[in-house]
C-alpha cells in the first residue's frame, strides 16, 4: 500500500508536527492519499495522523476508486484509547466530538496524540490498484462543524420561521408513553411536532446539558427540512438564558446573587455563542425558582437577545401576550437604557403533544428571521442583526417588516439610522387583514394604520419622530385588538 499525507492550513503548508493557528475554529486540515492493490485483499490497514492539543472535533470524508472492479474499502476510526467507531461501507463522511458523533461512532473527547483511520479491505482483485483519499479536518474550541441537518443547499436570502426554546427527555420534557404513562419524551417526538408545524429551524435547549447533541447528530439526517441549532438553556438561581451556536462547556453554577454573570456571558461569547435572556419578566422565588432575570451586575450591553414572548408564560396567562409577566416590558426598558438587543420568542415546550396552536405548543410563538440562508450560521447571524419579528399567533405565513427612509437612504429593523425628525416609514405586512399597525417610539404608540387585506403589501407613511426618540418599531394587532406580531427596532443615532 502506498500512502502520503498532506498537511494544510489557510496560510501556508506546514509540517504536521508544527503548531497551527485556528481560523474560524479550524486547527488543521489533512489529506491522506494512497492506493491499495490486490496484496491488501482481506486485510486491515491504519492511516495514522497526529491530533494537536486544543482539538475538540474532527470530521472525516473518504472516497476511493475501483468500485467498477468490485473493490470495497470499509472505514473506521481509532483514537488514543482504542476503537472510536466503525462505519464500514455505510458512510462516506463522519464527525466525532465529546458532545456528539455521527451514528456508527462513539462521542469521545478528541485527545491530542496519535489517531488513525482504519481501512478494512474485504475485497480487491489481483492486479487491481484502487486510489483512496481521506480529508481530516480538526477543529478547536469554536465548535465548528455543528451542522446537524443535511441540506441540499443553504437556501436563498429570505424569511425563515423557527422555535428557539424547547425541551425533551434530556431535561424536563415529558410525554405520554405507548401505555399512557408520563415518561421523559424522546427527541424525535419534538422534531415530529416541529416538522408538522412547518418550521424552518429549531432549537432544542435543554437545561445545563449538551447530552442532546448526540440526538441532534443522530436525527439531523432524517429531519433534513429543519435546521437544527445547537442550543442550551443555562439555568441559574438568578435567571435563565439560552446560548445558541455552541456546546462548549459553560459553568452555570452562579452564587451570591449571580455576581459571576459577566464571566458566564463572556465565556459563552468566546465560544461563539449567541446569548438570550429567557422569560425575564417572570417572578423568581419558590413558585418559580430562578425564572425571572435578577442576576446582579448584568452587563446588558453584552446580551444579544431577549425572549419577549414565552409559550410557558402564555399558558399561565391564558394566552395573554401583554401581561406584567411578559418579557416585552423588560426588553423595552433595556432599549430605553440605550442597549440594542433583538426580541425573539420561544414556545418553551415541554410536551410535543400539546395541541397545535395552543399556548406553549411547538411554534407558539414563532420567531421569524430574515437571513442570508437557512443554515445555522445564517439564522444566528440574522438574529444578531435584528431583522426579526415574533409571531405570537403561530401563523404559517405572516410577515412584519419595517423600513425607515431618510436622506435618500433606507434602514431596516436592527440597523442604526441618523436621527432626523421627518422620515418615511414603510411597514410590510401579510396575513393581518382587519387588524392594525402600531408605530412604537421608545415604548409609546405614536401612530397607527388599518390593515385591509391579507396579501403581502406595504404601507408607507410620512412621520415625525419625537425629539428624544432613540428607537422606533412596529407591532401588529388583530381584528380583536390582540397583539399578534412584535417587530424589532430601528435605532436612531442622535
Amino acid at each position: 500500500m502506498m500512502i502520503h499525507i498532506l498537511c494544510r492550513t489557510l496560510f501556508m503548508i506546514l509540517a504536521c508536527s508544527l503548531p497551527v493557528r485556528a481560523v474560524d475554529g479550524l486547527l488543521q486540515s489533512l489529506d491522506l492519499k494512497g492506493s491499495i492493490t490486490g496484496e491488501d485483499h482481506q486485510s486491515y490497514v491504519e492511516l495514522p495522523f497526529e491530533v494537536p492539543a486544543g482539538a475538540e472535533r474532527l470530521t472525516v470524508s473518504f472516497s476511493y476508486s475501483g468500485r467498477e472492479d468490485r473493490t470495497t474499502i470499509d472505514l473506521g476510526l481509532v483514537g488514543p484509547d482504542g476503537l472510536v467507531g466503525w462505519s464500514g461501507g455505510n458512510k462516506a463522511s463522519f464527525t466525532v466530538a465529546a458532545t456528539d458523533a455521527t451514528p456508527s461512532y462513539f462521542a469521545a473527547p478528541v485527545k491530542a496524540g496519535r489517531w488513525a483511520l482504519l481501512l478494512g479491505v474485504p475485497n480487491i482483485r489481483g492486479g487491481v490498484s484502487s486510489a483512496y483519499e481521506a480529508r481530516v479536518d480538526i477543529y478547536g474550541a469554536a465548535d465548528a462543524g455543528l451542522a446537524f441537518s443535511v441540506r441540499d443547499d443553504s437556501g436563498a436570502a429570505g424569511w425563515y420561521r423557527g422555535d428557539l426554546h424547547s425541551h425533551s427527555g434530556h431535561s424536563d420534557g415529558s410525554c405520554a408513553s405507548k401505555a399512557g404513562k408520563r415518561v421523559p419524551c424522546p427527541v424525535f417526538r419534538t422534531f415530529e411536532a416541529a416538522t408538522a408545524a412547518g418550521l424552518d429551524f429549531f432549537a432544542l435547549s435543554e437545561h445545563n446539558t449538551a447530552s442532546h447533541a448526540r440526538a441532534l447528530r443522530d436525527l439531523g439526517g432524517y429531519y433534513d427540512t429543519l435546521t437544527l441549532l445547537p442550543a442550551r438553556e443555562i439555568t441559574t438561581f438568578y435567571g435563565h438564558m439560552n446560548v445558541f451556536g455552541t456546546f462548549a462547556p459553560l459553568d452555570f453554577k452562579l452564587t451570591n446573587g449571580g455576581e459571576r454573570i459577566k464571566a458566564l456571558i463572556d465565556a459563552a461569547h468566546k465560544a461563539g455563542g449567541l446569548v438570550s435572556l429567557n422569560h425575564p419578566g417572570l417572578p423568581s422565588g419558590e413558585d418559580c425558582m430562578g425564572c425571572g432575570w435578577v442576576a446582579k451586575d448584568t452587563d446588558f450591553s453584552k446580551v444579544d437577545a431577549i425572549e419577549v414572548i414565552n409559550g410557558g408564560t402564555l399558558r399561565h396567562t391564558g394566552g395573554m401576550v401583554e401581561h406584567p409577566r411578559s418579557g416585552i416590558l423588560f426588553w423595552e426598558a433595556r432599549l430605553n437604557e440605550g442597549h440594542r438587543m433583538t426580541a425573539i420568542g420561544g414556545s418553551d415546550n415541554h410536551d410535543p403533544d400539546i395541541a397545535p396552536g395552543s399556548p406553549g405548543a411547538i411554534a407558539m410563538p414563532t420567531t421569524v428571521v430574515h437571513a442570508k440562508g437557512r443554515d445555522a450560521a445564517a439564522i444566528l447571524g440574522g438574529i444578531r442583526k435584528g431583522r426579526v419579528f415574533v409571531d405570537a399567533s403561530g401563523m404559517a405565513d405572516s410577515i412584519l417588516d419595517l423600513a425607515l427612509q431618510v436622506g435618500g437612504h433606507t434602514f431596516v429593523m436592527g440597523e442604526v439610522a441618523p436621527f432626523t425628525p421627518s422620515v418615511t416609514l414603510s411597514v410590510t405586512v401579510k396575513s393581518a387583514s382587519g387588524g392594525r399597525i402600531q408605530i412604537i417610539e421608545n415604548g409609546t404608540e405614536t401612530k397607527s394604520a388599518s390593515i385591509d387585506k391579507n396579501d403581502l403589501h406595504t404601507l408607507s407613511m410620512d412621520h415625525v419622530l419625537g425629539p428624544d426618540t432613540t428607537w422606533v418599531r412596529a407591532n401588529v394587532r388583530d381584528a380583536e385588538g390582540r397583539l399578534v406580531l412584535v417587530g424589532n427596532p430601528i435605532y436612531l443615532a442622535h
